[in-house]
């Protein structure tokens, strides 16, 4: 959980703007796809600690590693919550942080995964109209790891 409030508080410190006609943040990267916005005055600095440049902060229940994006008055992140076993879309108010609503998206067994990821890794997208997440649904069994170099066992399935 740590991980995702501090990923919203630092993407918020220089994507959330403090009007909502701020450019939006339809994926990772941004609009371009190169990290970079064309709005005016965006903080390059921010401290966690203190609070500088950081308009909220919002704790999101369970692991993931994907960046927020932003559309319009919404800020969306995904976040696995593995006693459940369920992978979930939440939907923050921009301007507030509070939560909006919140989704299941999966409910499947928990796949393996390097000791750096996360189950909920994969940044959503928006064209405006719908939000896209991608998920791992495990197949059930174990197999080898194809093409590593310590054999390990991996969870197959499709995303």
């Amino acid at each position: 959980m740590i991980r995702i409030l501090l990923t919203i508080s630092l993407a918020l410190g220089f994507l959330c703007c403090d009007t909502l006609e701020a450019e939006n943040w339809p994926g990772w990267r941004g609009p371009r796809g190169d990290g970079t916005s064309i709005d005016e005055g965006v903080p390059t600095e921010w401290d966690g600690a203190t609070g500088k440049n950081i308009l909220w902060k919002t704790p999101i229940p369970g692991k993931g590693h994907a960046s927020p994006i932003i559309w319009k008055d919404r800020v969306f992140v995904v976040s696995c919550l593995p006693d459940k076993k369920t992978r979930v879309l939440v939907a923050l108010d921009r301007r507030s942080g509070k939560p909006v609503w919140q989704t299941d998206v999966l409910k499947a067994d928990l796949e393996t995964k390097h000791s750096l990821n996360s189950r909920a890794s994969g940044t959503p997208v928006t064209d405006g109209k719908l939000v896209y997440v991608t998920f791992f649904e495990t197949a059930g069994g174990m197999v080898p790891a194809p093409n590593v170099g310590n054999e390990r066992l991996i969870t197959p399935g499709r995303m």
